[in-house]
């Protein structure tokens, strides 16, 4: 699975975000029981298909993971990761994509059939499949999730490509970093983008947002006691509905805290089932809290009611 841990490495450089690390230990089980366990290799190979299709789907329909979690049916998640990436990008013929989900169908169907792990057994099984065919369907795994994974690169690329929105300003940024430019008929930014891109995006991802953290931060200092929250202010993409939009208002105001940063733990949350850990809370504050551990056990207790209270009404 080289291939594979090449890919996965390449995209953690430029994109830790991702979290794609994970998939490192599931692919030395599938190395280490090829011969020992073929079946619990061929297991962990539908694993990471399921998984890295959720993954695409995720990243680019904005499906929380929770509620993919539900779905256990693998033929059904790879086509959608294979349509999602076909939307953004137009890329493969339609009856090959059928092609490659049948197969798909299939791995899990013998999955299912002769795990180690995932179904309780009474006695041995009466078939074990062998080594050789362990490794062809690791073969196909590899195939498969190299090619979903390049091709979810290049939809995040395509998202903060040069000529986007959401770059303006960071090419604005870069410009006016350096001064006297050589070359006069030219922009810094373009230039660095063409000819270092990976720079480009490492001084975005370590530098311009960064300070974009920073002079938040400033501004906060320097308000006024006014801590009323609009409504216009808690952006979420999970939660739309005004009556969810009051709930985290209400909160942010009464504690003082950042409403933006707030609904975007809030949105990782059901999004991405990542836990809001003590830090981050922390994080949350718009003036430092004198007592800062027994407040954030206070606001930590209170997030969670949020969340539950939250979750029914979803």
């Amino acid at each position: 699975m080289d291939l594979l841990r090449s890919e996965i490495l390449s995209i953690t450089k430029h994109r830790p975000e991702i979290g794609l690390s994970y998939y490192n230990e599931l692919l030395d089980i599938i190395d280490e029981y090829h011969t020992k366990k073929p079946d619990t290799s061929i297991e962990t190979c539908k694993a990471i298909i399921e998984g890295i299709s959720k993954l695409v789907i995720h990243k680019i329909k904005q499906e929380p993971i929770h509620e993919l979690d539900k779905s256990r049916e693998i033929k059904e998640l790879a086509k959608r990761a294979l349509n999602a990436l076909n939307d953004e990008l137009q890329f493969f013929d339609r009856d090959f994509a059928r092609g490659i989900v049948n197969v798909v169908r299939i791995l899990g169907e013998i999955r299912n059939g002769h795990s180690d792990i995932s179904h309780g057994r009474a006695s041995i099984k009466k078939q074990i499949n062998c080594p050789d065919f362990s490794q062809m369907i690791a073969g196909f795994t590899e195939s498969m999730s190299v090619y979903l994974l390049k091709k979810l690169d290049e939809v995040v690329v395509i998202e903060n490509h040069y000529d986007s929105e959401q770059m303006k300003d960071y090419n604005v940024w870069l410009d006016t970093s350096i001064e006297d430019f050589p070359i006069a008929t030219e922009r810094y930014s373009k230039v660095l983008y063409e000819y270092d891109n990976a720079l480009y995006y490492f001084k975005y991802e370590n530098e311009y947002l960064v300070d974009e953290v920073e002079e938040e931060l400033i501004t906060e200092d320097t308000e006024s006691a006014d801590t009323k929250v609009l409504l216009s202010e808690i952006n979420s993409k999970f939660f739309t509905e005004e009556k969810q939009k009051e709930f985290i208002r209400q909160l942010a105001e009464e504690e003082q805290l950042n409403p933006k940063k707030l609904t975007e733990l809030l949105d990782r949350f059901f999004f991405d089932n990542e836990f809001p850990s003590k830090g981050k809370i922390t994080e949350l504050f718009i003036y430092g809290p004198t007592d800062e551990k027994t407040k954030v056990l206070v606001v930590e207790r209170k997030i969670d009611e949020l969340i539950e209270d939250l979750a029914k009404i979803l």
